[in-house]
């Protein structure tokens, strides 16, 4: 593994030394050798050696002034020399003579040392601000996981495969079949590389790089409906692609390889900790890179969760109680084979700095393992820092390759946010398709949350946010209402469903459209109270569910921000303000409306001006009754020729006909079962007052337990629910609901906010444990629970049924609408949205605390509202008064729970 890190000078060749000797003290692995067993019996092992550091420090000067191109001509031969293996597997090189009084530094390490997450790290202990390491004074065998920790986490997950089997023996039988195919095709040996250009292999490598800013792919690869791993893997397979159509191949089908990693916090830097991901996937170059992310993302996804992965460690602890030549055979036989190699690790977030240079950036260049070549990305700092490792025997042209996958980043970095191909093209006017005269209209989903509103029942999202509110203050410590209001108009610009109103279609002839407000007014929808003395959290948290419960006026755009002052100094520190959120679910899903805190709020501080002007292009006059009547029936007629369409689309291509139908099917079944007799926390008449009561729990602490125990965040957050509304019921004395449904939304959101306005998310029923007392075991159901929802892709069925939903009339969706005020289906609603892992600010002013609020609806009496906001996850629950006024007791038996699973996790 190499890396290369760019600084901004050479730093002290003292001061490095000093620095090295540092790490080199701390970290035992850095001063041992690899030894091999007497007459070849056994695994290698770690023995300590004296580290002739001269050997492994050396200082280089660049042949020719310049940059990363002159480090990297260095590089290119460095990447093919074998390391002495009588000494320390690293080395680490000053770079100097680029001019500009710039330097560089070459770290290369064995990858039987460590892991590209583990070589961060080490980067990491260079740092000068960097913690000393522990000593470790006892060698260890060379060995990828720690046996101990394996088998202590095998009896926890064979305790909760013996629960499962108990519960469900016929389909325990059935996942342990499917987990021994998944585990033969992990350790199956490859077959021979699939392209027929990158066929040679050699020793000889070539190294390439590139970077961008790292917000601006993160920003890109959500407007492609992905994550930055998936732009990045669209990106590579595309460039590859290229090089195959450019030199006379066929950009056919490829083998990929791409690690995942099971490092733990814990874990020390020293080690492999991964396991391979292996898929085979083709792209079309000529296809929109938008189609290729979400059908990578499809095979990403099925190939990172192959069942026999999240065993890997008991795997590997099996492999090495192998004999070694067979253990090397069978390893090897999983990493060669492939085509390409693809490498994601997550770097330093802030800047550091080595010996008194700052790096600027840092450029990884992975191994490529028996494949033609390795593109690996690396985050550093803000920047996406790209790394080319190219076995020039395999790939002729290896500067092309480069150029080529540069200009693939750059036209990824361009693309603008478009709408998605629907899984149905069942509405020539679904959510994003704008009508001619009257603006966009509402889809059916949008359109019954609208209907679903009355005085008691409000269907907008909400939040509250506290903010350190000094810089949004005057000289006497009053509130700048009019340039708040003034930067929060000039934020609008982006987002136009903020200044558009829904009109109704006459005679409801067609669903309602979005129009823009000719009158709108700002301070019409940012309000400031201030708090009677004195400004508890109590009496805050008073005055925000009272905010909530008004609902929203239908004659202008439908959002609401209000400032709360007078908060008490001492418990919330001075100057701090709180802010109420109200958006209705008619204009944005959660996830949207998560994404709207970008809009209104900055991840650098920028202080409110005096004044800020807003400029606004003239609105279009409001469409008459008769534009209005006019584009309703003609969009009827494009309904109906489209799903004729679609129906003819479906008729040549069965097999996708079939399944849609089986999604279709699954989904209406679990819609519609029966609950009678069955009473909870709903089935209740909402009154007029709501209860909010939120709780924060360390974000780290629950990514661990699911770790643990095995289980996402999500996973864990139900589980928590679950013991939470358990203790509900124990307290009341009553016995628990059998069985208790939660309502999970499931954003179906691709292009992103710019891209798709309205609803887009489906759902899927959860059934909780409610009954079983044990935290644990309440988990594995929770696990097994989500997993057969997925298995049986209600999500998917439920988005098809919600598109289909289009082309009913409105009278159709007012029937729905006032059915579902009298639903069986759920008992709450949970709703898990990831929030911003940075600290935001508005006008300079950080907030400090994000609390989530889900509308209460459909009978409905109880709602659970997560977002994760840098260290922490919120939980906020919201209640309503009259049918839940003790809903606090289901937060005391959240945080009860949560010990509880602390205090597994932690006792060894």
């Amino acid at each position: 593994i190499l890396a290369v890190a760019m600084l901004d000078a050479v730093p002290d060749w003292d001061a490095l030394t000093a620095t090295v000797h540092r790490v080199v003290d701390g970290m035992p692995r850095l001063r041992q050798r690899v030894q091999n067993a007497s007459l070849g019996l056994g695994r290698p092992r770690w023995t300590d050696t004296d580290v002739d550091l001269p050997f492994h420090l050396r200082r280089l000067t660049a042949r020719k002034p310049g940059a990363l191109d002159a480090v990297l001509e260095l590089c290119h031969p460095l990447a093919g020399e074998e390391f002495d293996v009588d000494r320390p597997l690293w080395q680490l090189y000053l770079v100097e003579g680029l001019g500009e009084k710039r330097g560089a530094l070459i770290l290369k390490v064995s990858h039987t040392l460590t892991d590209g997450v583990g070589g961060v790290a080490l980067l990491e202990s260079f740092a000068d601000n960097a913690k000393p390491e522990p000593e470790a004074t006892t060698p260890d065998p060379v060995r990828t996981t720690d046996p101990i920790r394996t088998v202590l986490s095998a009896q926890r997950k064979l305790g909760a495969a013996a629960l499962r089997a108990s519960v469900h023996p016929v389909r325990t039988a059935t996942g342990a079949a499917t987990l021994a195919a998944s585990s033969a095709r992990l350790l199956a040996p490859a077959r021979a590389p699939l392209s027929p250009l990158l066929t040679e292999r050699g020793m000889g490598r070539w190294l390439g790089a590139a970077e961008v800013p790292f917000d601006q792919l993160k920003k890109a690869a959500h407007r492609a409906g992905g994550t930055v791993n998936d732009a990045f893997v669209t990106i590579a397979l595309t460039a590859l692609a290229d090089y195959h159509v450019e030199f006379g191949s066929e950009a056919g089908p490829v083998r990929v390889t791409m690690p995942v990693s099971f490092r733990r916090d814990d874990d020390p830097d020293a080690g492999n900790q991964w396991t391979p991901a292996r898929f085979v996937a083709a792209v079309d170059p000529k296809a929109h890179p938008y189609d290729a992310v979400q059908k990578l993302r499809l095979r990403l996804h099925s190939a990172s969760h192959e069942p026999a992965i999240s065993i890997s460690q008991t795997l590997v602890a099996g492999l090495q109680e192998l004999p070694s030549a067979l253990t090397t055979s069978i390893v090897a036989g999983m990493v060669k084979g492939s085509d390409v190699v693809l490498t994601d690790v997550p770097g330093p977030r802030e800047q550091i700095t080595i010996a008194g240079a700052n790096v600027l950036s840092v450029f990884p260049f992975a191994p490529v393992g028996g494949a033609a070549l390795n593109f690996a990305l690396m985050s550093y700092a803000g920047r996406a820092c790209f790394g080319l490792t190219v076995d020039t025997a395999a790939v002729a042209e290896p500067e092309r390759m480069l150029e080529l996958f540069e200009a693939r980043v750059h036209d990824f970095l361009r693309r603008r946010a478009r709408r998605p191909k629907d899984l149905v093209a069942t509405s020539a006017t679904t959510h994003d398709a704008a009508t001619a005269a009257t603006g966009q209209r509402l889809s059916a989903l949008d359109t019954s949350f609208l209907r679903m509103e009355s005085d008691e029942t409000p269907m907008h999202m909400g939040s509250l946010l506290l903010l350190d509110g000094a810089p949004l203050r005057d000289e006497a410590g009053m509130l700048r209402l009019d340039a708040i209001r003034a930067r929060i108009d000039s934020r609008l610009m982006n987002v136009e469903r903020l200044r558009q109103k829904v009109t109704e279609v006459p005679f409801e002839l067609g669903r309602p459209v979005w129009v823009e407000d000719p009158d709108f007014d700002i301070s019409n929808h940012v309000h400031l109270i201030t708090l009677a003395k004195p400004g508890t959290r109590a009496r805050l948290i008073e005055a925000c569910e009272r905010i909530q419960m008004k609902v929203l006026p239908r004659s202008q755009p439908l959002f609401e921000l209000t400032l709360i002052d007078g908060l008490d100094g001492e418990e919330f520190g001075e100057g701090a303000v709180a802010l109420v959120e109200k958006i209705h679910h008619a204009a944005f899903d959660g996830m949207s409306g998560v994404e709207l805190l970008s809009t209104f709020f900055d991840q650098e501080p920028h202080l409110l001006e005096g004044s800020e002007v807003t400029r606004r292009s003239s609105p279009r006059p409001e469409p008459s009754s008769l534009e209005l009547i006019t584009d309703a029936l003609v969009d009827q007629v494009g309904n109906t020729v489209e799903a004729i369409r679609s129906i003819a689309r479906l008729v040549g291509k069965p097999q996708d006909a079939l399944a849609q139908a089986a999604a279709v099917s699954t989904a209406a079944q679990g819609l519609l079962r029966p609950l009678a007799g069955h009473r909870s926390v709903r089935h209740e008449a909402h009154g007029a007052d709501r209860l909010l009561v939120p709780l924060s729990l360390p974000l780290a602490a629950i990514h661990g337990i699911g770790t643990s125990l095995g289980g996402t965040i999500n996973d864990v957050v139900l589980a928590l629910v679950t013991a939470g509304f358990r203790s509900l019921y124990e307290q009341r004395g009553n016995a628990a609901p059998h069985p208790f449904t939660a309502l999970v939304p499931v954003s179906t959101r691709i292009a992103g906010l710019a891209g798709e306005k309205g609803n887009h998310v489906s759902s899927i029923m959860v059934e909780l444990p409610i009954t079983e007392p044990d935290p644990v075991r309440a988990l594995a159901l929770v696990v097994e629970s989500v997993r057969q929802s997925k298995t049986r892709h209600e999500a998917q069925g439920t988005e098809l049924l919600l598109s289909a939903a289009d082309l009913l009339s409105p009278v159709a969706i007012d029937a729905f609408a006032r059915a579902m005020e009298r639903q069986h289906l759920a008992d709450i609603v949970v709703t898990n949205m990831p929030g911003p892992r940075s600290t935001l600010s508005f006008a300079g002013a950080t907030i400090d605390e994000m609390i989530p609020i889900v509308p209460l609806g459909a009978n409905i009496s109880a709602a659970v509202a997560v977002v994760s906001y840098v260290d922490d996850l919120v939980i906020a629950l919201h209640a309503d008064a009259s049918s839940c006024p003790d809903i606090g007791l289901v937060a005391d038996g959240i945080q009860t729970a949560f010990a509880a699973f602390a205090g597994i996790v932690s006792d060894p």
